[in-house]
């Protein structure tokens, strides 16, 4: 996304957030795929972190679970 995204754009991601705990990630991820077998696995907050400071994007704004929506 960063290589197509114009400078100073902004984007918008929706998507389900992965467990921190391994064990817990996987057990997510198994239901998941019950669901739809082409799910490989949920991001967690830390490895969406990591995605964005390794292509220099800054976050201008962040939220997580029932923000009112």
């Amino acid at each position: 996304m960063a290589r197509v995204l114009k400078p100073d754009g902004e984007m918008i991601i929706a998507d389900i957030l992965g467990n921190e705990e391994a064990a817990k990630a996987a057990q997510h991820d198994a239901l998941e795929q019950l669901c739809d077998p082409t799910h490989v696995r949920c991001l967690s907050k830390t490895t969406f972190q990591g995605l964005f400071d390794a292509t220099g994007l800054d976050v201008a704004s962040c939220r997580f679970g029932d923000d009112g929506l």
